[in-house]
């Protein structure tokens, strides 16, 4: 449960991303990776079911 209530807010680290034309800065906060974790498996979760549903 500790993974899940602190993915994405800083427990697990930071990364920044920096634009190649003027150099703005945005941070980012890394995800808990949880395979329970709502968040970190929305995308897979779709996609297993695109796969499963439309054979993709």
């Amino acid at each position: 449960m500790y993974d899940i209530e602190h993915c994405r807010c800083g427990e697990f680290g930071t990364y920044w991303t920096i634009c190649d034309a003027c150099g703005h800065m945005e941070k980012g906060y890394n995800s808990c990776r949880n395979r329970h974790c709502p968040g970190c498996n929305n995308i897979a979760r779709r996609r297993w079911i695109t796969r499963s549903c439309y054979g993709t």
